[in-house]
């Protein structure tokens, strides 16, 4: 299996506001930063996948990415490859018994299947499942 996590969500953009000439107009805004992590995990020649929408990217919520994979393909030995991100190789990061982590080599987003698939699916589908979640 190959696991990724990607982030989404929405950043306030102040935009140009209509007034009569001569007139400046007030438009008071604060920059909003709302995200979402998706953490999946692809294994395509089996053509299976599980993913979870999580609040945030850390070794926390990979533990707890971890966990439900594990339980998800309890039957299985997972071999899952990772980018070198932080959280993948901290030590409080715990591992389940049936998974083995094994890290792609750095600067090589083109050889996880994830960052593919989801690359395909950012252009075209995530407004219509991801954005009404965060819109909550």
């Amino acid at each position: 299996m190959a696991e990724d996590e990607g982030r989404f969500g929405r950043v306030s953009i102040p935009r140009r506001a209509w007034a009569p000439p001569g007139v400046r107009p007030q438009a008071p805004h604060q920059i909003v930063r709302e995200y979402t992590h998706v953490y999946a995990a692809v294994a395509p020649a089996e053509g299976k996948m599980t993913s979870l929408i999580l609040p945030s990217a850390d070794t926390e919520m990979m533990n707890v990415f971890l966990e439900h994979v594990s339980t998800t393909y309890a039957k299985y030995f997972v071999v899952m490859q990772v980018d070198q991100a932080g959280w993948h190789q901290s030590k409080d990061l715990k591992i389940p018994a049936n998974i083995r982590l094994i890290a792609q080599p750095a600067y090589s987003p083109e050889l996880n299947p994830v960052n593919m698939y989801g690359k395909k699916c950012a252009k075209n589908t995530w407004r219509i499942w991801l954005l009404p979640l965060l819109m909550r």
